[in-house]
């Protein structure tokens, strides 16, 4: 019956509801929307996309979608709550509720159960993803720092904050400390000369080059073309990084390390040989 959803019984019911002559759980009609309800709800389930495929699902299959409908129901009043807030430290301030931000809720979310299983679905389909955002930047970063004959690059000098966040930079191997007219600085040093922090200083600069972090992501009042136009600016400085032969074939291992067995890649880019100067092309 519709009432089992409510756990209203007679015994809440106050004098003044019924001397007032209130609508009550038990009246006929009440009953009667409640019922309607419940088969507006069943009629609406048979117009989604996925019916037909859910009546066909195996009874193993029934149970496992039982069994996970479970877990996320607990999830969703044990996680996404602030009730959970003590057992994450970094998340002060942060209202958790069902829908919360991705760049809010990732660490939550990779602690949970329902992410676990997500993780080792097979996704069965043809996925679109960028190789070179698909890399740890923090380990991108330590690779390209422990490789020879790495160098940097830029379109101003970076003496000053505003000019380190603004302006164009690109790495590249080199066998000299410049190439004509393009001046090539060697990497170790500049991380070494660091004017803020030193090599450590130089780490976190870079990441933050190559990343929207958690307050630009947040910063939805300066409008789309902002966030935009910091994403498109991640991409040249990541793939100077990475396509450079001995650092790509480490960040390729490095990638399908972290992926689960089962599946195929194509991978279609330009990229500079060991040792060699210039960028194959073609």
């Amino acid at each position: 019956m519709a009432s089992n959803l409510f756990s209203d019984s007679e015994a809440d019911i106050s004098d003044w509801e019924i001397e007032e002559g209130l609508p009550q759980l038990s009246d006929q009609f009440i009953q009667k929307y409640l019922d309607e309800r419940e088969a507006l709800i069943e009629q609406e389930k048979t117009q989604r996309s996925d019916y037909a495929f859910c009546q066909s699902l195996s009874p193993l299959a029934v149970e496992a979608c039982a069994i996970a409908s479970r877990i996320r129901a607990e999830e969703l009043r044990t996680i996404w709550t602030n009730e959970y807030e003590k057992l994450s430290p970094h998340a002060e301030g942060v209202n958790y509720y069902p829908g919360i931000l991705f760049t809010l809720a990732k660490e939550r979310m990779e602690m949970t159960k329902s992410w676990q299983i997500i993780r080792k679905l097979l996704k069965g389909a043809l996925l679109h993803a960028h190789f070179d955002a698909m890399i740890y930047v923090e380990w991108l970063i330590d690779q390209v720092l422990n490789t020879d004959g790495m160098a940097i690059q830029a379109d101003q000098n970076l003496s000053t904050a505003e000019a380190r966040m603004g302006g164009l930079i690109e790495f590249r191997y080199t066998k000299t400390s410049s190439a004509g007219a393009e001046q090539l600085v060697s990497l170790k040093s500049t991380a070494e000369n660091f004017p803020d922090g030193g090599p450590e200083g130089f780490k976190a600069w870079l990441k933050r080059r190559c990343i929207i972090t958690l307050e630009e992501s947040l910063d939805h009042h300066h409008g789309v073309d902002i966030i935009w136009q910091k994403f498109k600016s991640c991409f040249p400085i990541l793939n100077s990084m990475i396509f450079y032969e001995p650092i790509l074939r480490a960040s390729v291992q490095h990638l399908l390390h972290q992926l689960t067995d089962g599946f195929r890649m194509a991978l279609l880019f330009d990229y500079q040989q060991e040792d060699c100067e210039e960028p194959e092309t073609g």
